[in-house]
């Protein structure tokens, strides 16, 4: 299940609400103004999702300080909870947390059995924790973890609010190289760990543990080693080695058989043990120099089962022109951008000589990934395939943005030879018809309209 996470603002709190690994906290300050406004997501989240957390999960409330407006607030998001799974709940009460010394009369109106109320230690090594994180400051944070790992405290909600804390290289890092893999998926999603460009230094063996793994980015790491265990991933598809200080891979990686793409550009890899490892699923991979200098046509004539070989430009360019003129050779990875439903799919991608823009644009927000199409296309211009089919399936243009960053693309496909853009549309569409055909008379690339 999703998490709910909010950073401590300086007169809201800090909100974790994480399922799967039972962390429901409250905490920081609570005197924002705009106190209804502030808490409607939260209110949202808990009623459309409280019924399915399990009814032993523990929530805690540590709000240090807080006022009337936002104590009603917080007593309606404690009614939430008890109408939804009635589940244990702990009020920490700081000293002048409110406009009184006493415990509001609004919170002793719950009966003990659902809310208890406790007295902080503000000595205790969990505030000292909680103190040194709160000040953003990376050496404060790992001076925090390095007192959690020394105490039997829970680290997980510890490690979000560092991340969540705008320092998720930080808390990465702590999480890989820990072992706390779990936090991982939740931030980078199902079977998937994100953690290039942390500085992590080595892969922990229980990496093998995460057998249900299907993606493991590791890119721009001072990893020097890959432990055996990472043969244990039998379900791993893709696998972004690029920039690390590897040198060689381990010979489990064979036992990878669901293996897909394999990224190991700017490594020091030499051989090209890849290729004649058991690597039947292999469709993508990205080379070291040291592997590109080794490639020939007799190497590609054992590659039929790759679809697409990548290496660095440099090393592009410095290659015989009959092996440049390979189509799923390439120096350029992929471009592959789906932000929402509002802004249409990218997929450009040389080796495979796929071309598509496609969905409905309903944000003038497209601008975000007009940059990154502009930057692939001028690199492709300088190395083109014999034949370029840009394909167009937008239902919907919504905005003058999206029609120009369109217009641009157009006018950089009349550059390259060999460019045609194929616009298609519902055969009932007048208005994308009219489009499409406005669009080629503006232009100087072939323009082919097609109905389906």
């Amino acid at each position: 299940m999703e998490i709910f996470y909010k950073a401590e603002e300086k007169f809201f709190p800090y909100i974790l609400l994480a399922p799967a690994l039972n962390i429901f906290e409250f905490s920081g300050t609570a005197t924002t103004h705009f106190h209804e406004l502030m808490y409607t997501n939260v209110k949202s989240w808990l009623l459309s999702r409280y019924k399915f957390i399990h009814p032993e999960a523990k929530v805690v409330f540590k709000i240090e300080k807080y006022n009337r407006e936002n104590l009603l607030q917080l007593i309606q998001i404690l009614e939430i909870i008890k109408k939804a799974n009635r589940n244990k709940v702990s009020w920490y009460h700081y000293p002048n947390a409110w406009e009184g010394k006493d415990i509001p009369d609004a919170l002793q109106k719950f009966s003990p059995d659902f809310l208890t109320i406790k007295v902080p230690d503000l000595d205790s090594i969990e505030e000292k924790i909680n103190a040194l994180i709160k000040t953003n400051e990376p050496a404060n944070e790992q001076l925090a973890i390095q007192l959690l790992l020394g105490q039997s405290l829970p680290i997980e909600s510890y490690i979000y609010k560092i991340m969540i804390n705008n320092n998720f290289e930080t808390g990465k890092n702590i999480c890989f190289e820990q072992g706390f893999f779990k936090i991982l998926e939740h931030i980078s999603g199902t079977h998937t760990l994100k953690v290039g460009y942390t500085n992590i230094t080595q892969v922990p063996a229980t990496i093998g543990q995460v057998w249900s793994l299907k993606h493991l980015d590791l890119a721009a790491n001072p990893i020097t080693v890959l432990p055996d265990e990472i043969g244990e991933l039998r379900h791993l598809e893709i696998l972004d080695l690029s920039y690390t200080n590897l040198n060689l891979l381990p010979t489990t990686i064979q036992q990878l058989h669901q293996l897909k793409e394999l990224y190991l550009q700017g490594t020091f890899i030499h051989s090209l043990q890849v290729f004649t490892q058991l690597l039947p699923g292999l469709q993508a991979i990205s080379l070291s120099s040291k592997q590109a200098e080794q490639l020939t046509l007799k190497n590609f004539a054992k590659l039929d089962h790759i679809q697409r070989v990548y290496v660095a430009r440099k090393d592009f360019e410095a290659m015989s022109k009959r092996l440049r003129d390979i189509q799923k050779l390439s120096f350029l990875r992929p471009l592959y951008k789906e932000i929402n439903e509002n802004i249409p799919k990218v997929l450009l991608d040389a080796c495979s000589g796929v071309f598509e823009i496609s969905g409905r644009s309903l944000s003038d927000e497209s601008r975000v990934i007009g940059e990154l199409i502009f930057d692939w296309l001028d690199q492709y211009v300088l190395y083109p395939n014999e034949q370029t089919i840009f394909v167009c399936r937008i239902d919907y243009i919504n905005g003058h943005n999206f029609s120009k960053l369109l217009l641009d693309i157009f006018h950089r496909l009349a550059h390259i030879e060999g460019a045609q853009v194929h616009w298609y549309f519902e055969e009932d569409d007048e208005d994308m018809q009219d489009v499409g055909a406005e669009f080629a008379e503006m232009v100087a690339v072939p323009f082919e309209l097609i109905a389906y």
